[in-house]
């Protein structure tokens, strides 16, 4: 006796089950979802410019521009602004005068060079003040700023800088 094997049908078309289309769905749902959650965990990583790393740069860079502009002044004036005159930096021969602000009503230090635009270096500070040590000529030896910075950890900055540019 012999096993006779039904030819299959040659027009016969296999589908997917009903189990493997949930299966396929299955995977899919979750691989949407991980690309879907990459993306919102990129989107968050974004810097806003309010983060503590972002704003603590931003008052070091202001500290060590107004430190390095007094170190070399040849001229410091405080009344509700610090006046800074400077050597010539921009090559039109004329000493450079260089104003701190940061008694304005929004109280961000700003640095304006020779009347030009002002440049925004950080704040608000709650309260900022300027001591100076002067030798017998009454020339600015020293210049002590204190800068209390709201959210800022420390929340006072302390500049202590010897003028060398003094005749």
């Amino acid at each position: 006796m012999s096993l006779a094997r039904t030819p299959s049908r040659p027009n016969a078309r296999r589908a997917f089950t009903l189990i493997e289309t949930v299966t396929a769905l299955a995977i899919s749902s979750i691989l949407l979802l991980a690309m879907a959650s990459t993306v919102v965990v990129a989107a968050q990583a974004i810097p806003t410019g309010t983060e503590p790393v972002i704003t603590e740069g931003q008052v070091e860079r202001g500290l060590a521009l107004i430190a390095s502009d007094i170190e070399v002044a040849t001229d410091i004036e405080w009344d509700t602004t610090l006046e800074i005159t400077v050597p010539d930096r921009d090559g039109d021969l004329a000493d450079d005068v260089i104003v701190y602000d940061w008694n304005s009503g929004d109280r961000i230090v700003t640095r304006t060079r020779n009347g030009e635009a002002s440049e925004e270096l950080f704040g608000p500070v709650s309260m900022g003040n300027v001591v100076f040590t002067e030798d017998d000529d009454e020339n600015v030896q020293q210049v002590i700023i204190v800068f209390v910075i709201p959210g800022q950890t420390p929340a006072a900055r302390v500049i202590n800088v010897r003028t060398l540019n003094r005749p």
